[in-house]
C-alpha cells in the first residue's frame, strides 16, 4: 500500500490528490495550530516556522520506517523533544 500512496502523491495522481487533502492537509493544519499556540505561550521561538518542525518530526518518523526501524511511542517522543528542544526558546 505504501509503494502505491507514494507513487501516487509523487505523480500527482487523483489518489495522491485525495490523500493530500484529506490525510495530510489536515494533520500539517492542526499540527501547525498547536505549534502557534506554543510559540504563543512563549514555549517555542516565534521565528521558527510551524511547518518546517512538522516537516521534520513527520520526515523522521517516515525516514525510520523506511529503514526497518521501530517507531514506538518512546522514539517518538524523544524525536519531537530533540527537534523541539531546538525551536524553544533560550
Amino acid at each position: 500500500t505504501f509503494p502505491t500512496i507514494c507513487a501516487e502523491l509523487l505523480g500527482r495522481g487523483p489518489i495522491g490528490r485525495r490523500f493530500q487533502l484529506e490525510v495530510f492537509q489536515p494533520a500539517r493544519a492542526a499540527a501547525s495550530e498547536r505549534l502557534s499556540e506554543a510559540a504563543t505561550r512563549e514555549e517555542l521561538d516565534p521565528s521558527v516556522d510551524p511547518s518546517l518542525v512538522f516537516d521534520l518530526v513527520y520526515g523522521g518518523l517516515l525516514y525510520r520506517v523506511l529503514m526497518g526501524q521501530p517507531v514506538d511511542a518512546e522514539t517518538a517522543d524523544a524525536l519531537a523533544n530533540l527537534i523541539l528542544s531546538g525551536a524553544a526558546l533560550r
